[in-house]
């Protein structure tokens, strides 16, 4: 699950997902300690926000 979080974090990716799936990785990054990915999750919902 993580390697799929990872992998589609490109910045196309990002582009393509909406607020609802961005928060749900958010949440899957912080519930697996991985805070680098989550801050930069927290940083595109900011800009889209």
């Amino acid at each position: 699950m993580i390697s799929e979080i990872i992998s589609e974090t490109s910045e196309e990716a990002k582009e393509k997902k909406s607020l609802k799936e961005l928060y749900k990785e958010l949440d899957a990054a912080v519930a697996n300690e991985n805070y680098e990915l989550a801050a930069k999750i927290r940083d595109e919902i900011s800009k889209r926000s």
